[in-house]
């Protein structure tokens, strides 16, 4: 994830503390709990999941693009694009009227993030569907960039990700990675910039999810005055099947941590069947590595979606006093039980529990809500789906685990010399 402007980021930290504390006071519900969809008359999506606890609204205005789609010859086009989408007299007055906002790029789409009273969302839209795209400042803008890549570098997280998606390659396409280029972004002129906005960030294109205090009747009445006068909207499609070979990378640096990350690659069409493996998987993970072996003190899930096939992975941070041989042998061990063991509808129904409470006990506040609505829209994700015996999880864990291992990345630390 890419954040190159943002505003009062302060406060946001401090809003979601208090959202955190609020909805730890009066309890906290399921996502899935008022969630409603709709299309506008334009065809623009919106995804609403009402929560009436909370006396705020966060709203995320997402366009369908993102680095991804820039040609390797003009890698940080799209940033420059994401730096310049609100105009100077639209961004005063979202702050004259109360609005924290901030605008992030990623690999397959772009948002604008926002929180706000519900009273303030009607001139929310209004101001965003008023504002107009110019290119200001761009050698300023190209110089920042350069500034926060190296900066980067001491982050560890976009170090890994920077290693991942310079290993990403697609068939038959000219586009890239997200691997950052200062070479290629010194050549990006203002008429690539406003070329590259023209082609692909028509207003119509984007779509709308909003969780907080708001109803869908009164949501609608907003976005009808507003959203729904936009030009009716023209599907673009973007995807690209992933090509490349399986391969190993070992990154040392005296930031980094010890982790081992195994990512498989994923068609689009088995994301939806792999949420529903992941619940069970993650059971398993956590009774095996957690309950009986202790060698590992955290991991997690890592997936990342490249707008066509997906990269899923899983994240390992191995004890100090294990070696990385004595986890991997344990990892293949586990890996091997998975793929040939028996559930009981007992056991399926332990591990549906287990992800169940593992959501609602991670969504702490409003944004990470916001956050899981929105993913699982971009994925196509269908909460409905499910595994419903053995065979099936054995049959779709031989194929992931045995077939489509895509990158393996070892994380070390290297004490100065």
């Amino acid at each position: 994830m890419r954040k190159y402007l943002r505003n009062n980021g302060l406060f946001f930290q401090l809003a979601a503390s208090f959202l955190l504390f609020f909805q730890q006071s009066f309890g906290v519900s399921s996502w899935e709990s008022g969630l409603r969809k709709c299309v506008l008359s334009n065809g623009v999506d919106v995804i609403l999941h009402e929560n009436f606890r909370m006396p705020v609204v966060v709203v995320g205005i997402i366009f369908h693009v993102g680095y991804f789609h820039a040609p390797i010859s003009k890698q940080g086009v799209n940033d420059l694009v994401a730096a310049n989408l609100i105009d100077q007299k639209s961004r005063m007055k979202l702050s004259d009227v109360g609005v924290l906002y901030e605008i992030n790029s990623y690999g397959a789409h772009t948002e604008i993030l926002a929180m706000m009273a519900p009273k303030h969302l009607k001139r929310f839209f209004q101001i965003i569907s008023e504002s107009s795209f110019s290119v200001k400042n761009l050698e300023t803008l190209k110089k920042q960039m350069c500034v926060n890549n190296k900066l980067a570098r001491y982050c560890f997280e976009d170090a890994v990700h920077n290693e991942i998606f310079s290993n990403i390659k697609y068939k038959n396409s000219n586009f890239g990675g997200a691997v950052f280029n200062e070479q290629a972004l010194s050549a990006v002129s203002s008429a690539d910039v406003k070329d590259f906005f023209e082609e692909h960030y028509k207003k119509c294109h984007l779509s709308v999810v909003i969780c907080g205090a708001v109803g869908h009747k009164n949501l609608i009445k907003i976005l009808q005055s507003t959203v729904c006068n936009l030009p009716p909207r023209r599907k673009v499609s973007h995807d690209r099947c992933l090509d490349r070979i399986p391969k190993n990378i070992t990154i040392e640096s005296k930031y980094a941590g010890r982790s081992v990350r195994y990512f498989y690659k994923i068609s689009k069409e088995d994301v939806p069947l792999f949420e529903a493996f992941s619940k069970i998987l993650n059971y398993e993970l956590f009774r095996f590595f957690e309950k009986t072996n202790k060698i590992i003190f955290d991991y997690k899930n890592h997936n990342i979606a490249t707008n066509g096939d997906c990269i899923c992975g899983i994240v390992f941070y191995p004890k100090s006093d294990v070696s990385l041989s004595d986890f991997q042998r344990a990892y293949e061990i586990f890996v091997h039980r998975l793929c040939g063991q028996e559930f009981s509808e007992d056991d399926l129904e332990k591990a549906r529990r287990y992800a169940d409470y593992s959501r609602q006990f991670l969504l702490g506040d409003l944004y990470d809500v916001y956050r899981r609505v929105k993913n699982d829209y971009l994925n196509g994700l269908n909460s409905e789906t499910e595994i419903h015996n053995s065979k099936q999880f054995n049959s779709f864990a031989e194929k992931l685990f045995r077939q489509n291992l895509t990158l393996q990345i070892i994380t070390r630390y290297r004490p100065d010399k």
